[in-house]
């Protein structure tokens, strides 16, 4: 029933809601609900809808400014990306070596371009015309590979005022140029349309506050104007080039100075090995005959003024040897020859040094050894004796009064052992404000007080470097007005007494008669030196005048040993050394060959040894060198034993008077200077004056040869080498002429040899004339020559050549002494003709031939 009635109750319910009314007012009615429904409902659906408006503005501000944020950090770090890239490649460039920069620049470039989002990138230099214009030439350009380019080559030259007009004083305002290039002007627009260019973004590169050109970007798909951002960020790009490219300038000016550094040094290197040579050929000479003189028929006055000349002349040498020792430290190049040697000869060894420089001043010298010092070390010997003589060298020179001391110790630093040598003095001592310089090269402090001591400068520099060198160390102390203390330590090493090279000089040995030695060397004063340190060892050696003579001398004869000079013109030494190694033949490899050398550079002595030479002696020749050369190389039966004191087999200088006094009335001769350059030797003299009368037909021929066919470095050598020999006799003006063409022929100046060696041949000839009017020669070496027409001189080698291949001796050396006599006046062939005849004496009958067939032929000419 209730559940009845609930149902009436709805049935009821609907039926009151669907009862039926007036037609009209139930339309009304209903119009009425509708509308009151239709307004809450519009008024509602408007709500809904401004609240969705409301709602979807604020979610539309809302996405639109999370999107403008994002995409604002998405530029900031793509910016920052870009920037980091610049910076790296910016580092990068000015860490490039100079043959990768543009590698680089152009790294730097493509960042700029991809960074940006353009199609090319473009990098413009300015320059000046003669007539002050301002041109700008593209030198180089980064583009994507659809970029349009104008021709394959870049712009050569714009002149601004004419294609960029406006552009020079925009730019070099430090202004930009942005914008579209329909904005700009009619002339530019004619230059970029064409490379298909729609947008330029220019930014002018200023370079010590000059505009030194610009920088550009060119957008080839759309017209734009270009951001701030992209402009702050190229304005950085152009910084880094500028800078970049004032870096690389810098670096290749850096280079080129190193290359003109460089090329300074090995002209030094050149020059000292040179003037190494110059210096110390005379001074062979010097020093050679001074120890070769005669002493026992001098006076007091003479002795002492000969004991003058040795010791001037060692001094000179020691300069000398000052400034290669400080050249080759300076290159790098000096090298330390590690030996056991004995101490205490060493210390021997420089007390006597340093008792006679402290005597000559009246100095009082003291010395001491520690006895705790091993009586051996291992080490550089002679660059220790060099640090010690230096230091007590200085302290000799700069005492005027008191004494000089010496003293060899043992200490220990720093848990090392050293050798340490000390050397006080009561000298003039340092001022405090010198102690910074004392080290340095060419430098003499307090010349005021220390005025009249002579000296290069470079004493105290090389024993820095030397020690160095040796891992030691060097200080001083010192009051000034009162004396020094120099102290060197070096690292102590000791050495196997065994194994030493004793530091005492061997006495002279005596060589047997059939030893075979031979000299070889072009200089005839050298050469005369040589055979007279080798006379006082009971030598009778051989000579050649040059490379060539002296491999057939060896290819004639085995010898025992042979000492080879260096320069020489034609075949050097080195050369000939090489000829004679390449010989099939156990004797050809073995046999000892000594290098005589004026040049001591490091350089020189390593050829040597790699041409094949065995040992090396440095001119001027020390007789205890030599001496030690003889007992090292010769065979150990050809040494007899020590060479008693050698009386002089010449003739007394008396004997001579009667030669040179005719030579007084030759004008251009100065007998007095040529004795002086001997040290009054007038045997020596001789012999050199007619050392130049026999050889001077091969001289002139050689000039001649080597100028006509243009050997301008054989040239300057045979010139030095007469330049010498005049010197050495005393002919100012001849070696005053030998001097200005050797000096031509270094320097290129071709003209000067053409013009003035044909009449310093001429002089020459004169000159010998004058000396064998004079009776230089003797009899039986008479030196006149008779002319002789080309036709009788053919004939009579056409009857030696005949005469040699019959092997008819007694006819080919009666034709050999005719044409020894004869001259013709054609150039070279009175040399020849005195190879010819040589040849014969030597009985070199093959060679003869080929000769004189060559003589012949220059003879038809």
């Amino acid at each position: 029933m209730k559940r009845r009635k609930m149902h009436d109750k709805k049935t009821e319910g609907r039926a009151v809601r669907r009862a039926p009314a007036a037609p009209h007012e139930e339309e009304e009615a209903l119009r009425g609900r509708v509308r009151a429904q239709d307004r809450q409902i519009r008024s509602l659906q408007d709500k809904l809808v401004h609240l969705d408006y409301l709602f979807a503005a604020h979610v539309g501000l809302n996405m639109a400014m999370r999107d403008f944020a994002e995409q604002k950090q998405a530029v900031i770090v793509r910016q920052s990306a870009l920037r980091h890239d610049l910076n790296n490649a910016a580092a990068l460039l000015l860490a490039s070596d100079i043959d990768k920069f543009e590698e680089s620049l152009l790294y730097l470039m493509s960042i700029l371009g991809k960074g940006l989002d353009v199609d090319r990138v473009f990098l413009f230099r300015n320059s000046t015309d003669a007539d002050g214009k301002l041109h700008c030439r593209q030198i180089y350009e980064w583009a994507t590979k659809d970029a349009a380019q104008q021709g394959e080559k870049f712009v050569e030259d714009i002149i601004y005022e004419e294609t960029l007009p406006g552009w020079e004083d925009h730019l070099s305002g430090g202004r930009t140029v942005n914008t579209p290039i329909g904005n700009l002007s009619q002339a530019v627009r004619d230059h970029m349309s064409p490379q298909g260019i729609r947008s330029v973004l220019v930014v002018p590169i200023l370079l010590k506050g000059k505009f030194w050109g610009f920088i550009g970007l060119a957008d080839c798909r759309t017209e734009r104007v270009f951001s701030e951002d992209d402009e702050t960020i190229l304005r950085s790009g152009s910084l880094m080039v500028g800078n970049s490219f004032l870096h690389n300038e810098i670096m290749q000016g850096l280079i080129a100075a190193r290359e003109v550094a460089d090329t300074a040094s090995q002209a030094k290197s050149h020059f000292l090995a040179s003037m190494s040579h110059e210096i110390r050929t005379p001074m062979n000479a010097v020093l050679g005959m001074t120890d070769l003189m005669r002493t026992d028929n001098l006076d007091e006055t003479q002795r002492d003024y000969l004991s003058g000349i040795k010791k001037m002349s060692r001094a000179l040498l020691n300069i000398i040897n000052d400034i290669l020792d400080f050249s080759k430290i300076e290159s790098g190049k000096m090298e330390l020859v590690q030996v056991n040697y004995d101490l205490y000869a060493l210390y021997d060894n420089v007390c006597s040094v340093a008792q006679f420089l402290a005597s000559d001043k009246a100095l009082q010298f003291e010395s001491s050894i520690d006895e705790r010092l091993p009586r051996a070390l291992f080490g550089d010997e002679g660059r220790v004796r060099q640090i010690i003589i230096n230091l007590v060298t200085n302290a000799v020179k700069y005492t005027q009064k008191g004494r000089v001391s010496l003293h060899f110790r043992k200490t220990a630093a720093n848990g090392r052992e050293y050798f340490t040598v000390e050397v006080p003095d009561t000298g003039v001592g340092i001022r405090r404000e010198d102690f910074p310089r004392l080290f340095t090269a060419f430098e003499q402090l307090d010349k005021n007080k220390n005025k009249g001591i002579a000296g290069t400068g470079l004493g105290l520099s090389i024993t820095k470097r030397l020690t160095d060198l040796m891992d030691g160390e060097i200080f001083f102390e010192s009051e000034y007005g009162k004396g020094s203390v120099f102290t060197v330590r070096l690292p102590l090493a000791e050495g196997d007494f065994r194994k030493t090279e004793f530091a005492h000089r061997q006495k002279r040995c005596s060589v047997s008669p059939d030893a075979g030695i031979l000299v070889v060397d072009d200089n005839a004063a050298n050469l005369t030196v040589a055979l007279g340190f080798l006379d006082r060892h009971g030598v009778r050696a051989d000579s050649a005048a040059g490379g060539a003579e002296a491999i057939e001398m060896v290819r004639a004869r085995r010898y025992d040993l042979v000492f080879m000079d260096h320069m020489m013109p034609g075949m050097d030494g080195i050369e000939a050394v090489q000829r004679i190694r390449a010989i099939p033949g156990a004797y050809y490899a073995r046999i000892p060959i000594v290098a005589l050398s004026a040049n001591v550079v490091s350089s020189a002595r390593e050829s040597f040894f790699k041409a094949g030479m065995n040992d090396f002696i440095s001119k001027p020749i020390a007789a205890e060198e030599l001496n030690a050369a003889l007992i090292k190389w010769l065979p150990p039966e050809k040494i007899l034993g020590d060479a008693a004191e050698r009386t002089d087999e010449r003739a007394a200088d008396g004997a001579f008077d009667d030669k040179l006094r005719p030579l007084e009335k030759i004008g251009d001769l100065d007998i007095a200077l040529g004795l002086s350059r001997v040290d009054g030797n007038k045997s020596i003299y001789i012999d050199i004056l007619r050392r130049f009368c026999k050889g001077l037909d091969g001289d002139i021929a050689d000039i001649r040869a080597f100028m006509e066919n243009a050997e301008w470095k054989n040239y300057s050598v045979r010139l030095h080498s007469i330049k010498s020999v005049f010197a050495n006799f005393g002919n100012r003006r001849m070696t005053d002429r030998a001097l200005a063409l050797e000096s031509a022929s270094l320097s290129g100046d071709v003209e000067t040899c053409l013009k003035g060696t044909a009449g310093f041949c001429d002089e020459m000839a004169n000159f010998r004339a004058k000396l064998l009017d004079a009776g230089l020669m003797e009899s039986e070496e008479s030196f006149s020559k008779k002319f002789t027409d080309a036709d009788t001189l053919t004939l009579k080698l056409n009857l030696l050549e005949r005469a040699c291949f019959e092997f008819n001796t007694d006819e080919a050396n009666t034709t050999a002494d005719e044409l020894r006599q004869a001259s013709c006046g054609v150039p070279g062939a009175d040399a020849l003709l005195t190879e010819i005849c040589d040849l014969v004496d030597s009985l070199d009958y093959n060679g003869v031939a080929g000769k004189c067939e060559a003589l012949i032929r220059t003879l038809a000419r």
